[in-house]
């Protein structure tokens, strides 16, 4: 019985870790890190972090948000916009998320697995036939750019050793447009769903309303 513990209490922290687990953007090491030419973010800190994910809103007035998860297992988050390239960090005084939970909800999403946009296949049902748009098609970039929504999101995932990034344009918008109009799009879906449970969780609109309020200010 002791041993059976025993084993149950050393695979715990792989069980834990495992759920980071996610295929990189390439097989080497290296970080194309875009956004640090502009801040002074900086690639995570292997020796005290395990996974790291990252957020983006990218328009003139979004935010983003970090995802910390230690090697000691304990979990950290920032709420934050950019300022001419200075990281502008909002305390939550309120409503604290439970990060725990909130990460099962990602998870539930595929965060770790979402393609990137442009590589998904768009389905409709017609008469009994299916009509596939896939990225090639002239026809999905008027679909993906047909409603009024011009928010993009990106997000960014780190472990060790391993990063991937992914983007999706009008994912909100486009995502109701396809319920109205007979298009189906799972992972459009999902990922409107994150963006959603971020926004709600770290209460982004009122970072926007902060960023406005502050470049507003300065013209």
């Amino acid at each position: 019985m002791r041993t059976m513990l025993l084993i149950i209490i050393a695979c715990f922290p792989l069980l834990s870790y495992g759920q980071f687990n996610f295929e990189p953007d390439s097989a080497d090491s290296s970080f194309p890190f875009e956004r640090f030419k502009e801040t002074e973010l900086r690639r995570p800190n292997s020796d005290s972090i395990f996974f790291e994910l990252r957020y983006w809103v990218n328009s003139d007035f979004g935010g983003f948000v970090q995802l910390t998860f230690n090697n000691n297992s304990t979990w950290n988050y920032r709420r934050a916009y950019l300022s001419e390239g200075i990281i502008q960090t909002m305390a939550l005084t309120s409503n604290q998320p439970k990060i725990d939970s909130l990460w099962s909800k990602l998870l539930a999403n595929d965060v770790l697995e979402l393609p990137n946009q442009d590589e998904i296949i768009y389905t409709y049902q017609k008469d009994g036939r299916t009509i596939k748009l896939g990225p090639e098609k002239e026809e999905t970039e008027r679909l993906v750019h047909s409603t009024l929504d011009a928010s993009g999101y990106t997000i960014e995932l780190f472990t060790k050793g391993k990063y991937r990034s992914y983007y999706y344009y009008n994912p909100i918008t486009l995502n109701e447009h396809f319920r109205k109009s007979g298009w189906t799009s799972p992972e459009t879906e999902k990922f409107a769903n994150i963006v959603n449970i971020l926004t709600d969780a770290f209460d982004l609109n009122e970072v926007f309303k902060a960023n406005l309020k502050e470049k507003m200010g300065k013209e």
